[in-house]
């Protein structure tokens, strides 16, 4: 298995490199730029920082200063000032180490988590799919997607061993990293009453976990005065509440517009956002349906949290915003790729690996991307 897991990490970081130095040579700069980094970065790696990297790097050298910065939670920054030393480090060098670092042990818990259930093949032909899932790109910035991953896949791996205080712990941390890690509660709070013989143990483990997210809404009131800052600074990155079907709708409509308008990289990228979340959405179904799929309900019940609840969050101009980034966290996706039949399976990757290196390009040359 490891040498499984390093392929896949070698064949992802290949394209990586191959993104990075022919994206500047394809495609224009778009509205994103590095950030001011004093050589501390080469150029070519510095163009993995954009967009919201620079927010997790600046909360953690300033602290929450910005009515906006809230709705960035404190795990990644409070982690980057740790290593960086209080900034004595490069927090650049940090932030993009660490990620990176992260990324590397989520591969071996996705690897890890799929042999327990389904075998070493498809735990394999899983960690293959995450290598060249098109939005996988988010794990060598400076984004949470890593580290959440990771978290999640630790407290899914610890359950099943029955391992509760750790499931919690790493549930906790998820929680401090994303407000959706608090899902954990109820997947240990299902797992306690439908498989283990333990229930009390499990759901106390369970309660370990809002505890990351609790500890977040301290820290807000005090410094604050207003323990929900992070749901209001949606306000200030314009989204709001709508049903999915209607998001659904306006992203439609969204996409037609920008091919009519010749508006190609904003029509790959609503395209996207609408095709990987009908994409996850049939996965998650065969998985609900599917007889063989063999996946725990309390793993369908985190996929369906993870998927549905940021999917009620829209943008007037980006109906579905960030959705490609935002399934990429849903492992069960995965697994039920790594079970499809060969031909498809291997289609999956080629498209994948293709759609991955054009994201990577566009991202690096400061187009946005998930």
């Amino acid at each position: 298995m490891h040498k499984t897991v390093w392929s896949a990490i070698a064949l992802h970081t290949l394209l990586v490199l191959l993104a990075l130095i022919l994206g500047p040579m394809l495609l224009q700069q778009g509205e994103s730029s590095p950030p001011d980094r004093a050589g501390a970065l080469p150029s070519t790696l510095g163009r993995l920082v954009q967009w919201d990297a620079k927010w997790y790097v600046q909360i953690a050298a300033q602290g929450y200063d910005q009515p906006a910065d809230a709705a960035f939670f404190p795990m990644l920054p409070l982690l980057i000032y740790a290593l960086s030393l209080g900034g004595l480090v490069n927090p650049w060098i940090v932030g993009l180490g660490v990620c990176n670092l992260f990324t590397v042990g989520l591969f071996y818990m996705l690897a890890r988590l799929g042999s327990m259930v389904w075998g070493r093949p498809a735990a394999s032909r899983a960690v293959f799919a995450l290598a060249l899932m098109p939005t996988s790109l988010f794990l060598n910035s400076i984004y949470t997607e890593p580290l959440f991953l990771f978290f999640i896949l630790t407290s899914l791996v610890a359950a099943r061993q029955e391992r509760w205080w750790l499931a919690g712990i790493a549930g906790a941390c998820a929680a401090a990293t994303r407000n959706l890690g608090l899902a954990m509660t109820a997947v240990l709070v299902v797992d306690a009453w439908l498989i283990y013989r333990r229930p009390c143990r499990a759901m106390l483990a369970g309660l370990l976990v809002p505890l990351g997210l609790i500890a977040y809404v301290a820290y807000l009131y005090a410094v604050r005065g207003d323990a929900l800052a992070f749901l209001h600074a949606q306000e200030s990155w314009e989204r709001f509440f709508q049903w999915p079907w209607l998001s659904f709708k306006s992203s439609a409509a969204h996409l037609l517009s920008h091919v009519k308008n010749n508006e190609f990289l904003l029509a790959i990228r609503e395209a996207q956002d609408l095709g990987f979340t009908l994409t996850w959405i049939g996965l998650l179904l065969v998985a609900l349906l599917w007889r063989k799929s063999d996946v725990p309900a309390s793993w369908q019940l985190l996929s369906w949290l993870l998927l549905l609840t940021p999917l009620t969050s829209s943008h007037a101009y980006y109906p579905l915003f960030s959705m490609s980034r935002f399934v990429l966290v849903i492992p069960v996706g995965y697994f039920i790729i790594a079970r499809l039949p060969r031909p498809a399976y291997l289609t999956t990757l080629v498209i994948g690996a293709a759609l991955l290196l054009l994201n990577l390009m566009m991202f690096c040359t400061g187009h946005f991307v998930g």
